[in-house]
This record gives structure tokens, C-alpha cells and sequence, in this order.
């Protein structure tokens, strides 16, 4: 595993090198070679593909038997028994307008699930990671520490974080389920990048975190270390995280939103 966490933190320190070292001045957006992704919101730019290439080589030559998933559409099945999931720039909207709030993100699961998680945002510079088991680590400007465990706090003083959808129909359908959870908090942060909104749970800069149509590149890291600093990160109705809900937060206080989001009919099972 030290292998592997080793190897993970520092391949995302050189796709964020790469991605720091050519991130364009947001008044000249234009000169940026940048596509659509699910609608004409949802830019991605030609860094994105070249910072998920530089780490799928890195991992084919270090790891040839694992295999690979990737958000800009990587897939390579694994004959090892472990799997990366990687978000080679997770806020990229952020990132092409000039905001701090984005990051690299790489995780690696293996058969019992979810192994190593590393998430690293250059512009800090500010990395969290954590191994199964092993506790959840910060490090910043003022040198590196491990996470204590969550403290609890009432659902009506929690700051949740949560992401919108690039689609307006289901950004329709988040703004009901914000009608029903707003008054019953303390606030909302939208901050853009789902992998640093479940690092900020990790270390208490937000109490808990929610979202609907997160995918796997999003959240597999963020959510290892959100465990492994004592948060509970699940779905709704029994399930485990995945693109319909991730929920994460302190124990109690990730049970307190899990009971009101389940009261909401546009989140009932069919």
C-alpha cells in the first residue's frame, strides 16, 4: 500500500504541475482549445485530456494489471484485482474561470473496496490523502497532520456542501429538494469540486456534504478520506454511494439528512 499511496501522491502532484503550469488567464478563455461534455455549461478543455493521459501512462507503466476508470473516458479492466478512478481535473469549470477550487483526484480500490485516496489542489498548494484503515492526512501550508475524528453537531447548525448538475432539468429538481432542506440547516456551500467539498467534511471546513449525479471520479477518493476522519458516506434508503446520492457527514448528523432527503418525493424509490 505505501507503494501505491507513494506512486498516487506523486502523479498527482505532477498532473497538477501540468495543469497549474498551463492554466489559462480567464480573460482569454478563447484562446483555449475546450469542447462540451453533457451540455454547453459543462466546458472541458483540452488539459483535461492531457492530465488524464499523463496519469493512465504513469499507472499502465507502473501498474500494468490494474485496471483503470477514468472521467474523460478511460476503461481498462483489471487482472489484478484493483481498479484506479481518476479525475484528472475535478472543478474544471472553476479552474477555466481563474477560482482556486479545483483539484487532482485519484483513488484505487481493490476487492474489499475503496484502498487509497489522494486528492491534491496546486493552487494551495493542499493534498489530502488516506489509506484504508490508516487515518486521513492534510497537508498545507503549515505542514502536514492527521485529521481527528468528526465531532457531531446538530442538523440545524450543520454547513453542508452540495454540487448542481450541468442539466437544467435536474438542476429543476435539486432546487426543489434546497427548498426542503434550506430551512431546516445552517447553510449551503456550493463550491464546484465534489472531491475537495469531501475533503472539507474530512476537516470539519464543512459539516457534511450531499449531492445527486456525482460519478465515481468525483467522490471515490474524497469518500475514502471522509471515512478514514470517522464520517459516514452512503446513499439513501440502505444503499452505498453512487450517482443517485452520496451522503456524508458525522454519523448522527449523516443519519439527521438521510432521514429528511428521504422524506422528499422527488428522492423516494420508485
Amino acid at each position: 500500500m505505501e507503494k501505491i499511496l507513494s506512486f498516487a501522491r506523486q502523479t498527482a502532484y505532477e498532473a497538477g504541475a501540468i495543469l497549474m503550469g498551463r492554466r489559462p488567464d480567464p480573460a482569454r478563455l478563447q484562446l483555449l482549445e475546450t469542447g462540451t461534455k453533457t451540455s454547453p455549461t459543462d466546458l472541458v478543455s483540452a488539459l483535461d485530456k492531457e492530465s488524464e493521459e499523463f496519469i493512465v501512462r504513469q499507472i499502465q507503466i507502473n501498474f500494468p494489471d490494474d485496471g483503470i476508470v477514468g472521467e474523460e473516458g478511460t476503461d481498462k479492466i483489471s487482472t489484478s484485482g484493483r481498479r484506479w478512478i481518476i479525475d484528472p481535473l475535478d472543478g474544471t469549470i472553476n479552474y477555466l474561470y481563474g477560482a482556486t477550487q479545483w483539484a487532482v483526484s485519484i483513488a484505487v480500490e481493490d476487492v474489499e473496496g475503496l484502498l487509497v485516496g489522494v486528492v491534491y489542489s496546486p493552487c494551495g498548494p493542499l493534498e489530502y490523502y488516506a489509506v484504508r484503515g490508516q487515518g486521513a492526512y492534510r497537508i498545507d501550508c503549515s505542514g502536514e497532520v492527521r485529521l481527528p475524528i468528526l465531532s457531531e453537531k446538530d442538523l440545524s447548525v450543520a454547513l453542508f456542501a452540495t454540487g448542481f448538475s450541468y442539466e437544467s432539468s435536474e438542476r429543476s429538481k435539486q432546487a426543489e429538494v434546497l427548498q426542503t432542506v434550506l430551512p431546516q440547516i445552517q447553510d449551503i456551500r456550493r463550491h464546484g469540486a465534489a472531491a475537495l467539498d469531501l475533503c472539507m467534511v474530512a476537516d470539519g471546513s464543512v459539516d457534511g456534504y450531499f449531492e445527486v449525479g456525482a460519478k465515481p471520479w468525483d467522490y471515490s477518493a474524497g469518500v475514502l478520506i471522509a471515512r478514514e476522519s470517522g464520517a459516514v458516506a452512503s446513499g439513501l434508503f440502505g444503499r452505498d454511494v453512487s450517482p443517485q446520492m452520496v451522503v456524508c457527514a458525522a454519523p448522527k448528523l449523516q443519519q439527521a439528512m438521510i432521514t429528511m432527503l428521504e422524506s422528499i418525493p422527488s428522492l423516494q424509490e420508485d
